[in-house]
């Protein structure tokens, strides 16, 4: 299943397209792992509030059992791409 984390603003997977950030926003896609079933899906605004909606979200699928369940994707095409680095720090 091909993916691309920046298909025209968008986070494409097997062709359907997830997200649609513009400008510092920021998009994302939870995967369960097993399936690659789609489970959550959206964008964030690039500042504090959408930035803890992703380490919320991290926190939710990357704790405990959920951390090999699920696999999330954050993807962005703005100026804001490296605010969510410390999610990528995460370790189960």
């Amino acid at each position: 299943m091909p993916i691309d984390t920046l298909a025209n603003g968008q986070i494409s997977i097997a062709g359907k397209s997830y997200g649609g950030a513009t400008g510092d926003a920021a998009n994302y896609v939870v995967l369960e792992r097993a399936t690659r079933a789609v489970v959550e899906s959206g964008q964030v605004a690039g500042d504090s509030g959408g930035l803890n909606r992703l380490n919320d979200l991290a926190n939710f699928y990357g704790n405990g059992g959920n951390c090999m369940r699920y696999m999330m994707i954050v993807s962005g095409s703005g100026g804001g791409r490296r605010r969510p680095a410390r999610l990528l720090r995460r370790a189960c």
